[in-house]
């Protein structure tokens, strides 16, 4: 089992040491809000979504942008989890 604990920008991942155990372990952090002051509590949703066997991580967020006068966008992301990396990666964005 896994928990996702989200405070300030960022959602932080643990998981189970052992079938029996509370979620402990650290995974990895995730940003959400890149731009300071934009952050906000949301719905996440973490499933498969396209059948290409990494998790997807569905969630609300905001990116640097110069080309708006407030200096940030905010838009609905998809990340995907990376083994490799251990850590979400931005896949797909809708502003």
């Amino acid at each position: 089992m896994e928990v996702v604990w989200e405070l300030g920008d960022s959602s932080f991942f643990y998981e189970q040491p052992t079938r029996h155990s509370l979620p402990v372990l650290p995974r990895f952090a995730h940003a959400k809000f890149e731009y300071p002051g934009t952050a906000s509590f949301d719905r996440e949703y973490i499933t498969e979504m396209d059948n290409d066997s990494l998790i997807g991580y569905l969630y609300l967020g905001s990116e640097r942008d110069s080309t708006v006068p407030s200096g940030f966008r905010g838009g609905t992301y998809v990340a995907e989890f990376n083994p490799v990396a251990n850590n979400c990666q931005k896949v797909w964005s809708m502003r």
